[in-house]
């Protein structure tokens, strides 16, 4: 029988002997042979590290956590080859082809899309040269925003500072953009004026442009006292 004891160690040491002498996890043993680890455990072993260690091989080692900040990275290296946000068939797809790319359920950690595309942002605009991929994420959530809900979000364009830096962006959600933001900048983000709008990309646009001579880099501006107090004293556009 295929479930029987010593057919599934065969199937393990053979999985091992086509994967250069490293044996299968159970999670993949499962997927390439249709046995559930109903058919053993609590039957044949307890745990699929004592199948290993009786197949003749030292049980796998939990594999260590891909940081946020990588997983983030590596997104960002598809958006910039795809040119736009994978979908998930072509997330599973690439995990597959690349071990060492983050799981659909690693990325998932990072929350829904929305929260996703605003974190990523924050990391492109803390890492230059991903001008594109902060466009395409940028451009996708605002058309989550406005076509992916029945009733818009209240938006606004917030002028936020960072040590001697200042950032101009628009959110729907402020709290948790200041909440995502002081996980990524090394000073505590400091909330100075919020615009309500309607049109915040048009009125961010506004003010990056009225601002250009004092650009750093993304969203980022080397403001003057004088400049904090002309963007205060907007209320609403």
């Amino acid at each position: 029988m295929q479930n029987d004891k010593n057919h599934i160690l065969s199937f393990i040491r053979e999985m091992a002997a086509d994967n250069g002498g490293v044996p299968p996890g159970q999670r993949k043993f499962g997927r390439a042979t249709g046995i559930s680890s109903s058919a053993w455990r609590g039957t044949h072993w307890s745990s699929w590290s004592q199948a290993l260690q009786e197949a003749g091989f030292p049980p796998n080692k939990p594999s260590a956590r891909i940081s946020d900040q990588t997983v983030l990275k590596r997104l960002v290296e598809v958006i910039g080859e795809l040119g736009r946000f994978p979908t998930s068939a072509e997330l599973q797809l690439r995990s597959k082809q690349d071990p060492s790319f983050p799981s659909r359920g690693v990325i998932a950690r990072l929350g829904r899309q929305p929260k996703l595309l605003s974190k990523l942002i924050d990391y492109c605009q803390l890492n230059t040269g991903h001008d594109d991929v902060e466009r395409a994420c940028v451009s996708l959530l605002h058309a989550r925003k406005r076509y992916g809900r029945p009733k818009p979000l209240p938006t606004c364009v917030y002028l936020i500072q960072v040590g001697h830096d200042y950032k101009i962006g628009w959110t729907a959600n402020l709290e948790r953009r200041m909440r995502d933001m002081a996980t990524y900048v090394a000073e505590k983000p400091s909330l100075i004026h919020t615009i309500p709008t309607d049109d915040p990309l048009g009125v961010e646009v506004y003010w990056h442009n009225r601002f250009a001579n004092k650009w750093i880099r993304g969203e980022w501006f080397a403001l003057t006292s004088e400049d904090v107090r002309t963007f205060r004293r907007w209320k609403t556009m």
